[in-house]
């Protein structure tokens, strides 16, 4: 009986795992389409007399969807900026009464 239940639930684990494993390439091929290759030279309209090389195309035709990186990034000391903590001139806060 045990080899029975026990090959019976091998084969119920076996079609699962099959199930499952379809599921997800279906729905891996659903998210990511194959994109079309895009022309770049149809999107960037050269208006000067310049010719355009293809890393200033490639950057014209992101129409403003990128950043520049800097160089170096400023990184500021804080804790020389910071005043220092005068507890002795701090007023205690205002204490409100209710009539």
């Amino acid at each position: 009986m045990d080899a029975i239940s026990h090959s019976n639930m091998r084969n119920q684990l076996d079609r699962f795992k099959e199930q499952q494993i379809s599921k997800y390439e279906k729905f891996q091929r659903r998210q990511s389409p194959q994109r079309a290759s895009i022309d770049h030279e149809r999107l960037v309209v050269n208006l000067s007399d310049r010719v355009l090389a293809e890393d200033e195309i490639s950057v014209l035709s992101k129409r403003g969807n990128f950043a520049i990186t800097p160089r170096h990034i400023p990184v500021e000391d804080s804790s020389v900026r910071r005043q220092p903590l005068d507890i002795y001139r701090t007023r205690p806060p205002r204490r409100y009464e209710w009539n």
